[in-house]
């Protein structure tokens, strides 16, 4: 490219030149800025004014100059260094010559200028990469720079991931087109030949095309053509390069398109061939930050995961702690209640003056009420099902807890003009291993909380799904949420939101159900929208037994039974009950008394405290096995909720 300044000396020089020299007219406006085309300005030295401004822009850009020096510009020569200095009586083919090799030099010097500034880029690239965390940030980074260091149109971006299957493929993650309109979505394609893309990514090579729509017969890749088709575009040069890890894994691959030297001219030009080595490098650093920011991630998804591990089991703990507290005092307040019962039981069957006996009546049923209360403080504690498990289908158990709640959250909630939405989503094949009254309880609970946290009305959802090992449930209401400090506190016993209305019991004995069927529950909650408690259970192996009905009670002749309790009280109820059955009743205030008696004395029947200084129960129940193992021995205690039935059973506790 030879440009001139029209009506001088120099511009009719150049109608002697060889036609492979392109020749433009140019002025103080048309002279290119910025980044300069590859050419030579042809001028007069001294020229007129509008000579010497076009002289000033091209020195300004870097454009190479030849002067055409007349006896008397000596002077000039001086003030303005320019490429070659000529008569303008120089023969023709010397002077295409020069401009041949001013053209030349335009192109080394501007292809060093540009490696220059890419180099500059590129570690500015290094750089913002190695600082990106997040993924698709980063992603968007890589895309971006990489099309503007190798002057592309369009780009697009891949990255390998395993399928289900564990099968390795491309996710087409990003486009980017400087032309046309993309609407993009993301989707997958084999790593194959049958796309440039997952060739490059199966081969892990560079590929540099000049034309995609020229390729060769033999070609061991195709190019889709459809996305062309789609969106009106015309691919015609490509770079594509495999991002790999250190160790030489392709993680994704970086498509470039269509380079272009003016980004806003329609002129497509082939990749040179040094942005191979450009495009490497810029793809190793990517290869490098992506394999950084996975990590990152999964690092910070571990954390988080140690982090909610650490919370939950501090909370277990908490939990644990306080029910091994409240179990201590449900046992002494079980041996209380167990004097006042039966001594009731006992005045009323001896019958009584009307007014007295109302009086009894009324201390019987407030200490049953004492009694239910040490029950749930005991379903809390509890650790082991002194049941056996069943089969367990949850969706059906779900319909039941709805519609035995129907009367609370729809025929009352109606007459007070309120309308609730209670449903049962999703569903599972997978049956669990449990207890169906407890089970059932749970959900009740969650049920009735969620709709005590929705007194304007809302919708309540029982959401069921599965994994490989568990059945999940999330219970979910859009009341009114609860604090941070009430989500962590509201499986402790006791604790309640709702005033002299909550026992505070409900979640705490629903947690102490889920624990001992070897479930979870993990709590969400946002302040003004709602709640969420997800329950996990163990799938059923399948070897669970139908549950087993409860135990009748026989009558037995009389006979001599033997008391060991380390509680007066409680021998001394218990004496005042049996003994109007026609029983004697024999005392022992502690285990090793109570043996020294059997040693002297048969009785048809031993009765035996768990927790007692000195000789416990348990011990007891060793020493009859070995000396005594006809007689039958069973367990008055108030720790009846921790016996473990086969344990009992091999102690040779009958009952």
């Amino acid at each position: 490219m030879v440009w001139y300044v029209p009506g001088t000396e120099a511009a009719s020089r150049l109608q002697e030149l060889p036609d492979d020299l392109e020749r433009c007219p140019v002025s103080e406006l048309t002279l290119p800025t910025g980044p300069p085309l590859p050419g030579v300005l042809l001028v007069d030295l001294p020229g007129d004014e509008a000579s010497a401004r076009a002289l000033a822009v091209a020195q300004r850009d870097g454009l190479p100059v030849v002067a055409l020096v007349d006896d008397g510009g000596a002077d000039a020569i001086c003030d303005q260094p320019c490429y070659a200095y000529l008569n303008p009586s120089v023969p023709g083919v010397t002077l295409a010559t020069v401009l041949r090799q001013a053209c030349v030099h335009a192109h080394v010097m501007l292809d060093a200028l540009e490696m220059r500034m890419q180099l500059e880029e590129l570690n500015a690239i290094g750089i913002g990469l190695s600082a990106e965390r997040d993924l698709d940030a980063l992603l968007e980074l890589i895309l971006t720079k990489g099309r503007e260091i190798t002057r592309s149109d369009a780009g697009s971006l891949y990255v390998v991931e395993t399928t289900p299957e564990g099968e390795r493929c491309l996710r087409f993650k990003l486009a980017q087109n400087d032309s046309v309109h993309v609407e993009f979505k993301e989707s997958t394609l084999p790593i194959s030949a049958d796309s440039v893309a997952g060739y490059v990514a199966l081969a892990g090579e560079i590929l540099m095309i000049d034309d995609v729509y020229a390729l060769p017969a033999d070609s061991p890749f195709r190019f889709n053509t459809g996305f062309d088709e789609k969106v009106g575009y015309r691919t015609t040069s490509m770079l594509v390069v495999p991002m790999k890890t250190p160790g030489g894994e392709t993680i994704g691959v970086l498509q470039l398109i269509n380079c272009k030297r003016i980004p806003t001219q329609a002129e497509v030009l082939p990749f040179p061939e040094r942005y191979r080595n450009l495009a490497a490098s810029l793809a190793s650093q990517a290869g490098v930050a992506i394999q950084n920011a996975r990590l990152f991630q999964e690092l910070g998804a571990a954390l988080q995961e140690v982090e909610a591990s650490q919370k939950q089991l501090v909370q277990a703990e908490r939990l644990s702690a306080l029910g091994e507290m409240a179990a201590g005092v449900a046992h002494d307040f079980n041996n209380l209640l167990a004097v006042v019962v039966g001594r009731a039981e006992i005045l009323i069957a001896k019958g009584q003056d009307p007014s007295v006996a109302r009086d009894i009546e009324i201390i019987r049923t407030a200490a049953w009420d004492g009694a239910n209360t040490v029950r749930r403080i005991q379903e809390f504690t509890r650790t082991r099902r002194v049941r056996t498990a069943s089969q367990v289908e949850i969706p059906a158990l779900l319909r039941d807890v709805v519609e035995l709640t129907k009367g609370r959250w729809k025929d009352e909630a109606q007459s007070r003009g309120i309308s609730y939405d209670v449903v049962v989503e999703g569903g599972t094949d997978s049956p669990v291993a449990g207890i169906s009254a407890e089970l059932r309880e749970v959900f009740m609970n969650l049920l009735i909380n969620g709709l005590d946290a929705m007194p304007g009305g809302g919708q309540f959802v029982f959401r069921i799904s599965d994994d490989a090992s568990t059945v999940i449930v999330a219970a979910e209401d859009t009341g009114s949420g609860m604090s941070e400090e009430t989500r962590r506190r509201v499986l402790e016993p006791f604790f309640t939101t709702k005033g002299a209305r909550g026992t505070g019991l409900g979640l705490a004995v629903s947690w102490g159900i889920v624990k001992r069927h070897g479930g979870t529950i993990e709590i969400e909650s946002t302040v003004g929208m709602g709640s969420i408690f997800t329950i996990r259970l163990p799938i059923s192996s399948g070897d669970s037994a139908p549950d087993v009905a409860e135990t009748t009670v026989r009558q037995i002749r009389s006979g001599r039974i033997l008391v060991i309790d380390d509680e007066p009280e409680v021998r001394c109820v218990l004496r005042d009950m049996l003994t109007p059955c026609g029983h004697t009743v024999i005392e022992a205030d502690s285990g090793e008394t109570g043996l020294a008696l059997l040693e002297r004395e048969a009785v048809d029947v031993i009765l035996t405290d768990i927790s007692m200084p000195g000789m416990s129960g348990w011990d007891v129940a060793a020493a009859c096995q070995r000396q005594f193992p006809q007689t039958p021995l069973g367990f008055v205690t108030g720790w009846g909720d921790r016996l473990d039935e086969q344990e009992t059973t091999r102690a040779g506790v009958r009952f």
